[in-house]
């Protein structure tokens, strides 16, 4: 490390990423519960050092869904009411992990099918 620079593998990067943002994104359900957390301000320099250091999350939530998207599907939700609309991410599971500009990790989403009377049309 003559340099400053330490190299790891992307499969190390993209495990700390992802359970970095699991554990931030706990936190912010439980701080909106009203829950105190303690893991609070380590979560969020560990979200800040991986962000400043080129790492975004790339999340899809409320986005019509693209059969050409990077993400994996995990399971999609039909009921007899929406059958016909539009597919809608309705939850990143696993956000789309981007180091300084360039696609490391496909995120995973659930779809749901939006509602006609919602106004989102195919």
């Amino acid at each position: 490390m003559e340099d400053g620079n330490l190299q790891v593998t992307r499969s190390v990067l993209v495990t700390i990423s992802l359970e970095a943002w699991r554990l931030y994104k706990k936190y912010l359900a439980g701080a909106a519960a009203g829950q105190q957390i303690p893991l609070k301000f380590g979560l969020q320099k560990i979200m800040r050092e991986l962000k400043s250091a080129g790492m975004e999350f790339i999340e899809f939530k409320n986005t019509p869904y693209d059969g050409g998207m990077a993400v994996k599907v995990f399971h999609t939700i039909q009921d007899e009411d929406s059958r016909q609309g539009q597919l809608i991410i309705t939850e990143t599971v696993e956000p789309m992990l981007l180091w300084k500009g360039e696609m490391i990790y496909e995120g995973a989403v659930i779809l749901s099918r939006a509602r006609k009377e919602l106004g989102i049309d195919d």
